[in-house]
């Protein structure tokens, strides 16, 4: 009698456990496209696996089932500066974008991908005053991301806390 209740209790824990899951990734999911989830100082992801690392000049990740939206970097400037990414964006699967989050929470797409893209080139940002937040977003994604930040000394790169794998 005591197993068949153990086993039943962990048969209902596990359909709860696997039924959160679906419903964060879901949300997470939907978030794609909607700014004002997006412009929130959180983060809320789902890999099935991430590799690389992100340190106060370069982003180097290999991803895959990457869902929701991921901290890069928070710039800060005194005033508002000109500042420059080199990238190079292997994106083979999904939707992807790199957007910034000025200090106003608007949300502006830096580069975005729909579709399988291989995209190498300069982004030009205006940082205005305050800190501004860049984020990676994905949707079911899978690739490989190179990002180096051009030294400028009116804008401060703050890496947040985010695991190194």
């Amino acid at each position: 009698m005591k197993k068949h209740i153990f086993i039943t209790t962990l048969s209902v824990f596990g359909l709860l456990l696997g039924g959160c899951s679906n419903s964060i990734t879901d949300m997470q999911s939907r978030g794609y496209d909607d700014d004002s989830f997006l412009s929130d100082d959180s983060c809320s992801y789902t890999y099935a696996e991430r590799l690389g690392n992100v340190t106060s000049d370069s982003v180097d990740l290999q991803f895959k089932g990457f869902t929701g939206n991921d901290y890069v970097w928070y710039l800060t400037a005194d005033e508002t500066s000109e500042f420059s990414l080199d990238y190079s964006f292997d994106v083979e699967k999904g939707n992807f974008k790199i957007i910034e989050i000025t200090p106003d929470k608007e949300v502006i797409t830096l580069w975005e991908n729909l579709d399988d893209a291989t995209a190498e080139g300069t982004l030009n940002i205006d940082v205005e005053e305050g800190t501004s937040l860049i984020k990676i977003v994905g949707k079911k994604a899978k690739g490989d991301i190179q990002i180096n930040a051009t030294s400028n000394q009116e804008v401060q790169i703050i890496v947040p806390n985010v695991p190194d794998v």
